[in-house]
């Protein structure tokens, strides 16, 4: 078995444990097709054999309605843990798994990740921002917005590192991390895989 671990059963209030990382591919088919069934599993089969997967799970993705996509599980090998205004582990490990999620994204595949894939590509971004390699890389706090909202307001004000949002949420939501990296600040927003946001702030304001 490789390092995607894909026999579970996921459902919409399934959240995503401190040790593993969700990744998941949209069904670019939904809607759009006239036998959507078989276009959706032509479509899983190509993600299958793209990025060398032994398969995907069904899931869905959004709150209050239907978005299916396919859930693949990265199991990180450590527990993420955030105490105080501390992430332990070392910046090359973030910038490893970071890697990983970004992988996916190289050929246009649409995917969205939850929290932790999220916290990877945040960290990643401020360590590529910097123009040196900083001794520490930590995550002063975490929160999601709802980005169906007419105006999503990536400068609010987020306190302490919330629990990951709820797996029919993940479609919904852009992920707003504090990123500490020394004595320097900066808030990285995360929408469907990407950084869509990166600006340094006043660390004392945090």
């Amino acid at each position: 078995m490789s390092e995607e671990n894909l026999d579970l059963t996921f459902g919409a209030s399934s959240q995503e444990p401190d040790d593993q990382l969700f990744i998941c591919f949209l069904d670019v088919t939904y809607g759009t097709a006239e036998d959507e069934e078989q276009e959706a599993q032509a479509y899983k089969q190509q993600l299958i054999e793209q990025y060398d997967l032994e398969g995907l799970v069904e899931v869905d993705i959004f709150p209050g309605a239907s978005l299916p996509a396919w859930l693949v599980t990265i199991g990180l090998g450590i527990q993420i843990i955030v105490t105080g205004a501390d992430l332990i582990e070392a910046p090359a490990t973030y910038i490893e798994f970071a890697a990983k999620v970004k992988r996916y994204v190289t050929n246009g595949t649409k995917i969205v990740v939850s929290k932790n894939g999220a916290m990877m590509l945040a960290l990643d971004a401020v360590n590529s921002h910097l123009t040196y390699n900083p001794i520490s890389l930590s995550v002063i706090a975490y929160d999601y917005v709802d980005n169906r909202l007419d105006q999503v307001d990536y400068t609010m004000k987020i306190n302490g590192v919330q629990d990951a949002p709820y797996m029919e949420w993940l479609s919904a939501v852009d992920h707003i991390f504090d990123v500490r990296a020394d004595d320097r600040a900066f808030r990285v927003v995360i929408k469907d895989g990407k950084v869509v946001y990166l600006e340094e702030v006043d660390h004392n304001a945090m």
